[in-house]
């Protein structure tokens, strides 16, 4: 590195250089995050509903009318041991919303008895 009016610079001789920098930097960037919970009573506010990324996380999931009704309706099915109907619900959910957890976790379930419910299934298990 050089310095050049109190401002570091950095000199790569090629490319490879530049990369290996930068995934040194993300690494230790990542490695000094630590996650901070909050700790003792947090009040409920109804002003939560009025910050942006709420009302956006809103509108990709409520604003169409399918996460919720499909959602439902597959969780349903699984309990029921229609699995069949639960896994294309499930699927519907994941092609047009992404990574929803419970929904890859309840399809999960499914292929992995064959999508056939185990004789012993009582519609719960370990998680």
């Amino acid at each position: 590195s050089l310095t050049h009016k109190g401002v570091e610079s950095f000199r790569f001789d090629s490319s490879a250089d530049l990369v290996k920098s930068v995934e040194d930097t993300i690494e230790k960037s990542v490695r000094q995050r630590r996650l901070v919970l909050p700790t003792g009573m947090n009040r409920y506010s109804d002003r939560v509903w009025l910050d942006p990324d709420m009302k956006r996380i809103r509108r990709v999931f409520v604003s169409n009318g399918i996460f919720f009704s499909k959602f439902d309706d597959g969780l349903k099915s699984y309990y029921a041991r229609d699995w069949s109907h639960a896994k294309s619900c499930f699927e519907l959910i994941l092609s047009k919303f992404g990574n929803d957890g419970p929904s890859k976790y309840f399809l999960g379930c499914i292929e992995e008895h064959g999508g056939v419910p185990p004789r012993d299934f009582i519609g719960y298990g370990r998680v």
